[in-house]
């Protein structure tokens, strides 16, 4: 008796985990669930793209690390020319030495934001 009970009671337990439970390969028998293989290779692939973005802003704080910025201060290097395929909001400083300008991307244009020169003090009175 006790056999035949125990018997029933896994038999009972394995068909509704059969139900409840998906498949290994694939599709669960409860419709549209989604195979424990197909689960996991979905979240491999989220850990993948994690890993991706955690990859990229560690490598854009080690460019704030090595002195782009400290403090309130914006460190731009001079460059020969204006950099290919600006982005609105891009700021540069382009020239040679002693007529650089510091330029800014705006509305599909380079502007020239540089501060104009200081006056010359005026002359002496006569």
């Amino acid at each position: 008796m006790k056999s035949t009970k125990t018997l029933t009671l896994l038999v009972l337990l394995a068909l509704g985990s059969a139900y409840l439970l998906p498949g290994l390969g694939g599709q669960g028998t409860n419709g549209p669930q989604k195979g424990l293989a197909q689960r996991v290779q979905e979240l491999e692939e989220q850990v993948a793209n994690l890993t991706t973005q955690v990859a990229n802003l560690t490598a854009r704080v080690e460019v704030f690390e090595q002195g782009c910025c400290t403090g309130s201060v914006i460190h731009l290097e001079p460059l020969s020319d204006f950099p290919d395929n600006p982005r609105e909001g891009d700021l540069c400083i382009v020239g040679e030495i002693g007529d650089r300008h510091i330029y800014c991307y705006l509305n599909g244009d380079w502007k020239d934001v540089s501060f104009p020169p200081p006056r010359p003090p005026p002359p002496p009175p006569p």
